[in-house]
């Protein structure tokens, strides 16, 4: 169950528009979402969930304020008449698409714009960093989804892209909050992306923090298959990652990882298109696995050579790590992250 705890905040350690960094008297360290909890200074005194670190989760040690007792009341601004985190204490308007001009049957359809879904939040800097490199005036929207991070600004990595010109815009849909645009479904955050945000070129995944189990359907980066079945059926093209490792200690993530698997033999209902790198010690090994799930006659999938990602990311100072790794750790990773966004570039 969760656990709160009264704090002092001692020093701002970092602050953006929507978030603060925060060290608290005993050491430790909070988040404060600005758009749910207001702002915070030196000397206030917190309430803190405390939850996710006295469990030792993977959430880099933070706790979050849940209400800072200096104030007695909060005005943040406001957004709609839609709530999200509905019916929970901590629910918010946002605006969305009952504000936008109304769309005719015109609109509702995405006219072949390519979709890239991929199912863990540190795949977007590869992604987009290679995007960039081939068509610097490419406009990509991210589309975010509340599979993990509901607040898209526990994200340094969106920060960090968008002020690398990598990303143009940010739709967060379903209790995901925050981004450029807000959207209600995976249907109309993908149709922001497209006539709100005016996007070439369409990325979905969740926020950071992918939560999963050794079970077969235990995972939250199944949603892969709802984003791209949604998408296609409104008339995207369509590319999925295949989550994969050469590092990982768990066997059921080497080569390619039985969540993708699992996403792209079972969970899709229509046809997409994959990329697998053919020129990798691994390749020999991800290429049966995909055949003896028969991927190979469920999707279009095809071999391509690796593009030196992770160099082209040193190039830009742009620093990923995933599952506590760097990219130099676990290349692979990287690589086929890449390599449905090689094929989604073919026809822009």
């Amino acid at each position: 169950m969760a656990k709160y705890r009264q704090k002092t905040v001692v020093e701002i350690i970092e602050e953006y528009p929507d978030l603060m960094k925060l060290k608290l008297d005993d050491g430790s360290r909070a988040y404060c979402f600005t758009k749910v909890n207001g702002s915070v200074a030196p000397g206030d005194q917190v309430i803190v969930n405390t939850t996710a670190v006295d469990l030792d989760l993977g959430t880099g040690g933070w706790h979050f304020v849940v209400w800072n007792l200096s104030n007695q009341d909060i005005d943040t601004p406001r957004g709609g008449h839609i709530m999200k985190l509905r019916y929970s204490p901590l629910q918010l308007d946002v605006g969305v698409e009952e504000e936008k001009p109304t769309w005719d049957n015109e609109l509702d359809n995405l006219d072949n714009i390519p979709v890239i879904s991929a199912p863990l939040h540190s795949q977007l800097g590869p992604i987009t960093t290679f995007l960039k490199s081939k068509k610097p005036e490419l406009k990509i929207a991210v589309v975010m989804s509340d599979g993990a991070s509901l607040p898209i600004a526990l994200s340094d990595l969106v920060r960090t892209l968008k002020s690398k010109d990598l990303i143009d815009s940010t739709i967060t849909f379903g209790h995901a909050f925050g981004g450029d645009y807000e959207s209600i479904n995976i249907y109309s955050a993908l149709l922001t992306a497209k006539n709100i945000a005016k996007a070439d070129l369409i990325v979905t995944t969740m926020g950071p923090g992918i939560v999963g189990t050794n079970t077969t359907f235990g995972f939250t980066g199944i949603e892969v298959a709802n984003h791209l079945d949604a998408a296609k059926s409104i008339g995207a093209k369509t590319f999925g990652v295949l989550r994969s490792s050469s590092a990982d200690t768990r066997e059921r993530h080497r080569g390619i990882s039985h969540h993708a698997i699992t996403t792209f033999s079972k969970a899709t209902y229509a046809s997409h298109v994959l990329g697998v790198i053919s020129d990798h010690e691994l390749s020999g090994q991800m290429i049966g696995q995909l055949k003896d799930a028969n991927i190979y006659e469920r999707h279009e999938v095809r071999e391509l050579e690796s593009v030196g990602i992770v160099q082209l990311m040193e190039n830009i100072d742009l620093d990923v790590r995933s599952m506590g790794r760097t990219a130099r750790e676990d290349e692979l990773f990287y690589e086929m992250a890449c390599a449905p966004a090689q094929l989604a570039l073919e026809g822009i």
